[in-house]
């Protein structure tokens, strides 16, 4: 990641992490939750109940959602984040997420087709009484900008804004624009 090693370095050189050069506070950090991939509805709520975070992220976009995610309730006063992965149809998303609302949610991410900002701006107008996130369609400020209206939040990744001071520019937009933001990952190491 080209522009994260400046960082990296200025902090190896000031014998300083990197949390301390970013102005962050890692007491103040916010909680992360456990992921649970797209399984049997007991089996995803076995895996969400035996990983005791107070915060599961579940994959959906399979035949069995809501059954899914009503067998992890069940199985857990967790705070419950679901990940369509673009799964879904705006048909699908607009009579699913009502139904799913009343498992307590705190948002849905990605849940209609990447690059789908119309179909995303149709279904928050549906008012369907759950947050809706952004992942894949975010890359950069300019991504996030045109989603203005269209979601209440946004997923940043470092591997997907290509690094630090990417991420950043996605994080101070979204807050200008009034958007939530999580901090998730893909593939890099705890470092990331």
């Amino acid at each position: 990641m080209p522009s994260t090693w400046p960082y990296t370095t200025v902090g190896k050189q000031l014998g300083q992490p990197l949390y301390r050069l970013l102005g962050l506070n890692p007491h103040k950090a916010p909680l992360t939750s456990f992921t649970v991939a797209i399984d049997e509805p007991a089996l995803v709520a076995e895996r969400a109940s035996q990983s005791k975070m107070p915060i599961i992220k579940i994959k959906l976009g399979g035949d069995d959602d809501e059954a899914t995610v009503a067998a992890v309730r069940q199985s857990t006063q967790a705070r419950i984040r679901l990940d369509a992965n673009a799964g879904w149809s705006r048909e699908q998303a607009a009579r699913l997420i009502p139904r799913l609302a009343q498992y307590d949610l705190e948002f849905i991410e990605q849940p209609l087709a990447v690059g789908d900002i119309e179909g995303l701006c149709w279904l928050r107008a549906q008012k369907l009484g759950v947050p809706i996130f952004a992942d894949e369609n975010i890359k950069t400020a300019q991504d996030v900008a045109a989603h203005a209206g269209a979601v209440d939040g946004i997923v940043v990744k470092l591997m997907k804004s290509a690094g630090i001071r990417q991420a950043l520019r996605l994080i101070h937009t979204a807050h200008a624009l009034g958007m939530q933001v999580m901090i998730g990952c893909m593939v890099e190491s705890s470092l990331g």
